[in-house]
């Protein structure tokens, strides 16, 4: 799944009030029943929250840190996980050449495939 960080430039109160929006549709279409509807709005939770990360960084917070202390924080008291979702962050103001899919192995066997990017020089 990819999904796109909007470039929105909004104070911390326009997220505030589009977090609460965004939640009560959420909770609205679980209630209406329709989970077609409650996927389309957890994921307008989801990019919401991807915002508010993205603007946490650029306002200086260390993100992967507190969700370093976070993630640990859920271990220490007892939580099991059953996937890991990776988060990496690409700027849309780069430009790439040569694109190419290959299959690749991590250190603990799992195979995935993984765009091989180079980057164009400016």
């Amino acid at each position: 799944m990819k999904f796109m960080v909007l470039d929105k430039r909004q104070g911390w109160g326009l997220y505030k009030a589009e977090v609460y929006e965004k939640s009560i549709n959420l909770v609205n279409a679980i209630r209406e029943g329709d989970m077609a509807v409650a996927v389309e709005k957890a994921i307008d939770n989801i990019m919401v929250s991807l915002e508010i990360l993205d603007k946490a960084s650029n306002d200086g917070v260390d993100v992967q840190q507190v969700l370093h202390r976070y993630n640990k924080r859920l271990i220490n008291a007892g939580k099991k996980y059953k996937s890991v979702i990776d988060i990496r962050t690409r700027s849309n103001r780069k430009v790439y050449e040569n694109i190419q899919l290959e299959e690749v192995r991590n250190s603990r066997g799992w195979e995935y495939q993984q765009l091989r990017l180079k980057e164009i020089a400016r």
